[in-house]
Parts: C-alpha cells; structure tokens; sequence
C-alpha cells in the first residue's frame, strides 16, 4: 500500500508524450495459462486518454468468450487477448509487464493478485485465501490507516508455493561473552525473500 506508482508508468511508456494509453500484465505464471488469455486483466493500468476509452468500450463490447452477459471461461480476461478487435487493434498503446514484476501474481510486491486456480507446488488459493484475510487485509489496513509505505504480500511457502533457499549464518553474542553461531536455510533471492 502507497507504493508509488510512477515507476510502472515509466517502465510502461504511460507518461511519454505520445506513448502507450494502457498498460498490462502478463498472465501468471505464463501467457495464456490453461487457455485463459494472454493478460490478468484483474490488474492494468491507464490513462485518461480517447485512446483508452476506445480500448476500454471495444473490450465490454467484445462477443469473445459470450459477451459481457452470457461469459464463459475465461470470460473478459480472455476477451481482451483472444478477441483480435481489441487487444491485436490496439497493441501499439499497450506496454506490457512480465508477470509477477511486481504487478498481477500472487507474489507481486507492489499490487498482488490473488488466483483462483490451482499452479502445483506453487500455489494454493485455498490455503492463499485465509492468508489473505488473516494477514495481508491487516497489513494492507495498518499501512493506509497510519500512511506507512510497506510490502503487503503472500510469500510463497505460506500458500502452498515453493522459494529458492539460501544459507544464512548467523550469530548470538551474549552478555558473558559466549558466541552462538547458527545456520538456517532462508528464502532468498529479490523475489523470495
């Protein structure tokens, strides 16, 4: 929570004269997993621009997948990248994210996006959604009530996931001068960790 976003913006040609209108991410963990579009359109940004409007109407006014009335899997996530009048028309003014870095996986360190699917030995939304509500709602609210910037995200062995693991050493000085000298074994890594 209050993350800056101006970054992402950047990254994505959003705030270049001329530039991308919309930006999104690419589908965790891949590009059209389990047939379900190319995006996770649960997660994009924009702005203000006709551009957007354009995109924005030919998504709701797509019939991919059943239309906004009559959807079937994967419905208006799968519209933006199937239906070719919208995202393939407008690709000139669309950046795109990799996944997970740092938007639209359930491990996105500035804005996570809880899935609903099962990814084996990564992720289990079962386990995900009590985590969610017994520990990233609370954090989330701590940092907007007391305007705190902080990290609010699942870290992947609480849900089912796995990391990649480390050595760390460390040690224990103590008041009589003795020394303890441990080794763990640690999530690492930019992501992990």
């Amino acid at each position: 929570p209050l993350a800056r976003l101006d970054p992402l913006f950047e990254e994505t040609g959003l705030l270049k004269p001329n530039g991308n209108v919309m930006a999104v991410v690419e589908e965790y963990p891949c590009r059209d997993a389990r047939k379900g579009g190319s995006f996770n359109m649960g997660t994009y940004l924009f702005i203000r621009n006709p551009i957007t409007t354009r995109i924005l109407k030919r998504w709701v006014a797509s019939s991919a997948h059943g239309g906004e009335w009559d959807s079937t899997w994967p419905a208006r996530q799968g519209a933006f990248s199937h239906d070719p009048s919208v995202y393939q028309a407008f690709r000139p003014h669309i950046g795109v994210l990799r996944s997970g870095c740092p938007l639209g996986s359930p491990y996105g360190l500035i804005l996570a996006h809880t899935l609903g699917g099962y990814i084996v030995g990564g992720y289990d939304p079962d386990v995900a959604r009590k985590v969610q509500t017994q520990l990233i709602e609370g954090c989330v609210q701590d940092a907007l009530a007391n305007q705190t910037p902080r990290i609010c995200s699942l870290h992947p062995p609480w849900v089912g996931g796995e990391c990649l693991k480390c050595i760390a050493q460390f040690e224990l000085r103590r008041p009589d001068g003795s020394v303890h000298r441990f080794e763990v074994k640690k999530c690492c890594g930019e992501v992990d960790s």
